[in-house]
C-alpha cells in the first residue's frame, strides 16, 4: 500500500507512503558515505495472522487471489531471501538514490485491481450485529 492509494484505510496508506519517502530522503543522506539505505515493499505474503484472515472471510482470499496474476501469496522465506541480497556485496548499486530510484517491489502486482473494501464492510457489518465491535 506505499505504492498506490485505496480508499477507507487514509492512516494505512499514509503510514506506508510515509515509510517510502522517509527511506528516500535517508538514503539520500547516506549515499556519500558508501551506506545504502532500502526499504521492502513485500505486498501480500502468508503469514499467521493473514492465514487467519482468510480463514474467517474467505471473500479477503478470494479478492487477493483474483487481484494476483501468479495466484499464490509470497512465502515468508522469499522475501527474507530478497532481504538477504539487498544486505549482500551483489547489490551494491541497488540503493532509493539511483536514477528514478529503485524499488524492490516482492509482489507479482503492481498495482492491486480488486476491492478488499467490500469484504471488509461486509465482515465489520457481521461483526457489529453480532455484537463484537
Amino acid at each position: 500500500m506505499g505504492l498506490v492509494a485505496h480508499q477507507n484505510v487514509p492512516a494505512y496508506v499514509a503510514s506506508k507512503h510515509g515509510v517510502v519517502w522517509l527511506t528516500k530522503s535517508t538514503a539520500l543522506g547516506y549515499v556519500k558515505n558508501n551506506i545504502r539505505v532500502n526499504a521492502i515493499c513485500p505486498g501480500n505474503t502468508r503469514t499467521a495472522i493473514l492465514d487467519r484472515v482468510m480463514k474467517d472471510m474467505p471473500e479477503i482470499y478470494q479478492a487477493l487471489m483474483a487481484a494476483t496474476p501468479i495466484g499464490r501469496l509470497a512465502e515468508p522465506d522469499e522475501i527474507a531471501n530478497a532481504i538477504v541480497w539487498l544486505c549482500s556485496d551483489a547489490a551494491s548499486y541497488w540503493h532509493w538514490t539511483c536514477p528514478g530510484g529503485r524499488r524492490l517491489l516482492l509482489d507479482s502486482i503492481v498495482v492491486y485491481r480488486g476491492n478488499l473494501e467490500a469484504p471488509l464492510a461486509q465482515q465489520e457489518r457481521k461483526l457489529k450485529a453480532a455484537g463484537q465491535s
